[in-house]
């Protein structure tokens, strides 16, 4: 350890900075160790130097900790192979690598399933660019994968770990697809076009629900389904899963304000039933007026203002000890119900 008259350094200086500081030891040390002022003098000399000596390490390190990250950047920008980026030291994170690999297949939405690619071909087949498939995958997707070919859809033979990646989840079912981005429609053409029930979502966050939800809403015939377009689940791959692909079938309508949307539909002479947690009329007992929106609230239920815009609150009488139903079974149970009374569309 280097000592300064007999006392440790406080500082670990590798060996470079050890001879840098010896040099002036051996130049100096000798001619003034015989005064104390000499002596503090060439010290403050001595420490002035080292401090100055160590400000340019620090700088070097910085200006090479710097080349090295944009080294880094610029190996991210390439297309190299995960077992290349990890023998390199490159910090690498999957979504980097499956962005990049996105941005060359083509802008869009990536669906899965069996049920949401056979009905997004059925209903717009035009709308989905390119089908990928498991190499070993069985005879439903295979007989998919030959209408998607009669036509002309761009098919790819990939490894079910490459498909894991594509669709983002091993639940694939064999098969995912790469289409334009979801067809939201306007409320003006659900209005145009009427008929005689109409879901409102109010801020359902949970995109299985909002997917079975969905699912009964066509199941029933009804005309649309609205969404709000903040703090609400959008029409993710899982909702479009949990949907079953009935949401290629009925027509989505995304708004900025739900209360306003419901303005409209009144205007349109939609009568307004919301589905609460407590209280209202029970729904057996409801007659049901047409054309009917059916609004269901998320997990903290129908909100006030929404609430406010309703001539009809319902509710499912429960019998058991169970207060309350999940939100997409609540809105199945209501909306059979519904098209019970109100008949066939």
């Amino acid at each position: 350890q280097f000592a300064v008259r007999g006392q440790p350094a406080e500082r670990h200086e590798d060996a470079q900075q050890y001879r840098h500081r010896d040099r002036y030891f051996e130049e100096g040390w000798h001619d003034v160790r015989e005064d104390p002022d000499d002596i503090e003098e060439w010290d403050s000399a001595v420490d002035h130097e080292f401090d100055q000596f160590q400000h340019a390490r620090d700088e070097q390190d910085r200006r090479e900790h710097a080349q090295a990250k944009q080294g880094r950047h610029d190996d991210l920008g390439k297309n190299v192979s995960s077992q290349h980026a990890q023998s390199s030291g490159m910090v690498m994170k999957r979504k980097q690598f499956e962005n990049r690999r996105r941005d060359k297949e083509g802008p869009g939405r990536r669906i899965y399933g069996i049920h949401v690619v056979h009905a997004w071909l059925a209903a717009e087949a035009g709308a989905i660019k390119m089908i990928w498939h498991d190499e070993a995958a069985g005879t439903r997707v295979r007989d998919l994968v030959s209408v998607a070919r009669d036509g002309r859809i761009p098919i790819r033979v990939v490894s079910r770990e490459r498909l894991d990646e594509i669709a983002s989840t091993t639940q694939h079912q064999g098969i995912a697809a790469l289409c334009e981005a979801f067809p939201y429609v306007g409320l003006e053409s659900v209005l145009e076009k009427g008929g005689d029930l109409v879901v409102v979502l109010d801020h359902i966050q949970d995109p299985h629900n909002l997917g079975a939800i969905i699912r009964s809403a066509e199941a029933v015939g009804a005309a649309a389904v609205v969404l709000p377009k903040d703090r609400a689940a959008g029409m993710t791959p899982a909702a479009e899963v949990a949907a079953a692909g009935a949401s290629a079938w009925i027509p989505i309508v995304r708004v900025v304000n739900l209360a306003r949307a419901l303005d409209s539909l009144k205007a349109h002479r939609y009568w307004v039933a919301a589905l609460a947690l407590n209280g209202g009329s029970e729904i057996y007992s409801f007659e049901a007026p047409a054309p009917l929106v059916l609004v269901v609230g998320g997990e903290v239920g129908v909100h006030a203002l929404i609430q406010k815009k309703c001539d009809f609150s319902l509710k499912i009488p429960m019998w058991g000890r169970s207060e309350s139903l999940n939100a997409s079974v609540a809105a199945g149970v209501a909306l059979f119900e519904v098209r019970r009374r109100l008949g066939k569309p």
